[in-house]
């Protein structure tokens, strides 16, 4: 009962670190005390070795990601006031706009993504759907009407930075789980 009561409270921990229960190698002995302690012993060192790695690696994969949400939302912040600021020289770099009431108001609302994003960032939210569908967003729109032609090429330059986003992110996410 005690050999029972031990290997639940470590795969308690353990679980509540990395979400996994450990492999067990090495089968659990039936009478013999000796082989029970040393059975005790080798499960005990499997789940400590694992520790850790996995507790460097998560907290290494969040400090990457919030790094990538600063920058993503300070590059939204910069990307969102510029037309805000001086329309004129955002349209020399971007090319001439006819609606520029358009223009004002995605910049307002991709003011109000970076704006969500840092408050995230300052509270720890763990969610990365919106900094995700917000590259995405901007990835397929830039990329669709600069190669139809709808839009100036440096569009393009865009397209990639959203991607990087979106790849860095989605490798993140998938790394922390």
């Amino acid at each position: 009962m005690q050999n029972h009561l031990i290997s639940q409270h470590y795969r308690y921990s353990y679980t509540h670190r990395t979400r996994s229960y450990p492999k067990r190698r090495h089968a659990a002995p039936d009478s013999d005390t000796t082989n029970n302690k040393l059975w005790i012993v080798l499960q005990l060192s499997e789940v400590f070795a694992t520790l850790p790695e996995t507790y460097i690696r998560k907290s290494t994969f969040k400090k990457m990601r919030k790094l990538t949400l600063l920058l993503q939302s300070t590059y939204y912040l910069m990307t969102g006031v510029w037309p805000i600021i001086d329309i004129n020289t955002f349209m020399a770099v971007t090319g001439p706009k006819t609606d520029i009431w358009l223009v004002k108001m995605v910049a307002l609302l991709t003011m109000v993504i970076s704006i969500q994003l840092f408050i995230d960032i300052k509270n720890n939210h763990t969610s990365v759907r919106l900094p995700v569908l917000t590259a995405l967003s901007f990835l397929v729109i830039d990329s669709y009407y600069a190669l139809k032609g709808t839009i100036s090429e440096i569009y393009l330059l865009d397209a990639s930075i959203q991607l990087a986003f979106l790849f860095t992110l989605t490798i993140l996410w998938r790394k922390e789980r």
